[in-house]
């Protein structure tokens, strides 16, 4: 009697297994049908999985970034070291929690980007996985050094030349 029990309960497991990898499967597709770029990690921080717009942005490949350290490709080694122990903290915490750092682009230079850690919790609180949504802030880097090399400009002539009006 518990072997037809057991062999229930391992059957019960088996589809409650199979179930999963399906709805894993869609939830893949679903991300990436979607043109942000989206990586997924385990709650201590390690790679499960990342979009196609992701592998696009960098021009990496799934297999490269299973086989070495992702974060080592896909981010200036510099950012990686400096913010080591702010994302270790952030994801001990299971908080959401920000960090803006340098992304590898597919021409291989680097351009910055803000990513967004949001923990996906079950229903009893426990963190299943720890989303990653990057978005790119190199354009307002940009505008914000432009607008401090301008500001001298400017105040030099509000200061000295518009004082004395049109001559």
């Amino acid at each position: 009697m518990s072997e037809n029990i057991d062999n229930h309960e391992f059957c019960t497991v088996m589809e409650d297994e199979v179930s999963l990898r399906r709805h894993l499967a869609e939830l893949e597709r679903i991300l990436d049908m979607i043109p942000a770029l989206i990586t997924v990690l385990s709650p201590n921080g390690k790679l499960l999985y990342v979009n196609k717009a992701i592998l696009r942005y960098t021009g990496l490949h799934m297999d490269d970034l299973k086989a070495g350290d992702a974060r080592m490709l896909m981010f200036h080694p510099e950012d990686v070291e400096r913010l080591k122990d702010l994302r270790h903290s952030g994801l001990g915490q299971g908080s959401p929690f920000e960090l803006e750092m340098r992304a590898r682009w597919h021409g291989g230079d680097y351009r910055w980007v803000s990513i967004h850690y949001e923990p996906l919790r079950d229903e009893n609180g426990q963190i299943l996985l720890m989303c990653r949504f990057h978005s790119n802030s190199q354009a307002q880097r940009v505008c914000a050094r432009y607008q401090r090399q301008k500001k001298p400009r400017y105040h030099y002539w509000v200061t000295t030349l518009a004082p004395h009006g049109p001559h």
